[in-house]
């Protein structure tokens, strides 16, 4: 192989290697993100919860949710199963967990009891930022336990 041979290999192997550099460093990147992105996502839903505006509320739904649920349905599914979330008297977040494009974080709802209904929302990032792609109850607990996890 002629020098010109072995220079155009050894600046290709150079060009494979920047690229995975630079990919490895905007995969790390995006992992670092700050948690208050998701919370406020799902404090921006809560907000219009409160409000009783389900327009609002459901602009924070992810895209494929909205492909399967209507405004109505979604609307009625908010008084139905998930009428606690305006009750409650404040909102604590738990652990979040971020993999890719998905997150998932506890929130925990105390009512004016003391008692603590958990929900783990999960979210998903799309071009205009975090949106809520679902939440299930988890079973509750009594009054008077502790909770970990950030205040809002």
């Amino acid at each position: 192989m002629n020098r010109r041979g072995k220079l155009s290999l050894l600046l290709f192997c150079f060009c494979i290697c920047a690229t995975a550099a630079l990919f490895h460093y905007w995969e790390h990147r995006q992992e670092r993100m700050r948690p208050v992105e998701l919370f406020d996502a799902v404090q921006q839903q809560l907000i219009a919860f409160r409000a009783n505006d389900f327009s609002s509320a459901y602009h924070q739904a992810s895209s494929t949710f909205q492909q399967h649920w209507s405004l109505d349905q979604f609307s009625t599914m908010i008084r139905n199963d998930y009428s606690r979330i305006s009750r409650s008297e404040r909102v604590e977040f738990g652990p979040w967990q971020r993999r890719g494009r998905h997150a998932i974080v506890e929130v925990f709802f105390v009512n004016h009891d003391g008692t603590v209904q958990p929900c783990v929302y999960s979210l998903i990032s799309e071009s205009d930022g975090w949106k809520i792609d679902g939440a299930r109850w988890i079973r509750g607990w009594p009054q008077g336990q502790r909770l970990r996890g950030l205040r809002s």
